[in-house]
């Protein structure tokens, strides 16, 4: 049995790629062991541009006829953009990235191993993080909600 949290991101990361206003953009997993020399590389390598998938979160759990069915689960993507190094003419900055990645996943319904799961919906407007890169590094956060789960009960023989 796979992980439905991480079929889901990777879902998220295959959608984001195939995705054509954001051909060539760098679209990192949070299953990258060193996520910051992932970025670190991605921003320097592209122009000053990356796309962050980081694995969902279970918000709420409920008991399904197969198995846990899991209501609220949280999507989270970061589009982060160094200013100083994306100056090509149109070249898109972090908001539009995050506008991006609205058009790609809302309503975007995955089909995982093993699971069913209902669309992507938008959980909140983007939000900008001046976190730690204050200054020099915009982030901006685009929040989804779905819910999922089993859709046959588990063989826990092995």
């Amino acid at each position: 049995m796979s992980s439905f949290l991480k079929d889901l991101r990777d879902a998220q990361v295959a959608a984001l790629a195939s995705f054509p206003l954001l051909n060539g953009e760098a679209i990192i997993s949070r299953q990258v062991g060193d996520i910051q020399s992932a970025i670190d590389q991605a921003l320097n390598a592209n122009l000053g541009r990356c796309i962050v998938v980081f694995t969902p979160v279970i918000k709420k759990i409920e008991n399904g006829a197969r198995g846990p069915f899991f209501r609220e689960v949280l999507c989270r993507i970061k589009c982060m953009e160094n200013p100083l190094l994306n100056t090509a003419p149109l070249a898109p900055d972090a908001e539009t990235l995050a506008e991006y990645v609205f058009q790609a996943l809302h309503l975007q319904q995955f089909d995982l191993p093993g699971c069913e799961t209902n669309p992507l919906t938008c959980a909140s407007p983007a939000t900008e993080d001046e976190g730690l890169h204050a200054g020099t590094l915009r982030e901006i956060d685009c929040l989804f909600e779905t819910s999922g789960g089993l859709d046959e009960t588990p063989d826990l023989s092995n």
